[in-house]
């Protein structure tokens, strides 16, 4: 049986240690004070990268809530479930998947986040209507962008890879 091969995280701590707290932790945590949390809630996180919302969220679930991570990147989902504790009361998951075809029924949750990772998605209207499918009728949905991705100078280099020589 062949083994699997480990999954390079070098990019995700790379996320985590320098992005998120120079960038992103100051913006998260005023969107979640927005969006205002309350215990029992079930909460998606889109995009979930190094799972930095559920850090914040979890506690403010408690006690009953859930929250569910989900991203396209394994090496963000492993370094996630390394990094992210929450209280015993809490139910914590992660889901290696795209955000278009997310593997949750319709109407799972009461919060749904999607910060700074709609403008990565291949087609953000059918993601947008997917976040919308898994949100209950009552529910929450916040999203942030910076930009499109071809404005967003590195990112737009990071997804197109190196140059190729002439």
């Amino acid at each position: 049986m062949e083994q699997a091969k480990p999954i390079d995280t070098t990019a995700a701590e790379g996320y985590e240690k320098q992005i998120l707290p120079a960038f992103m932790l100051p913006v998260v945590k005023d969107v979640i004070d927005a969006a205002a949390p309350r215990p029992g809630e079930s909460v998606l996180d889109v995009a979930c990268g190094t799972g930095l919302v559920a850090r914040l969220v979890a506690p403010l679930v408690a006690p009953g809530g859930t929250v569910s991570n989900l991203d396209f990147d394994p090496a963000m989902i492993a370094v996630g479930r390394r990094l992210v504790e929450c209280p015993t009361t809490v139910g914590l998951t992660w889901h290696c998947a795209s955000a278009l075809t997310m593997p949750f029924e319709d109407s799972a949750f009461d919060l749904v986040f999607c910060l700074n990772g709609l403008q990565f998605l291949p087609d953000q209207a059918a993601g947008l209507a997917e976040m919308r499918r898994v949100m209950k009728p009552w529910g929450r949905l916040v999203v942030t962008v910076l930009s499109s991705v071809d404005r967003c100078k590195g990112h737009s280099l990071v997804l197109r890879g190196p140059p190729v020589p002439i």
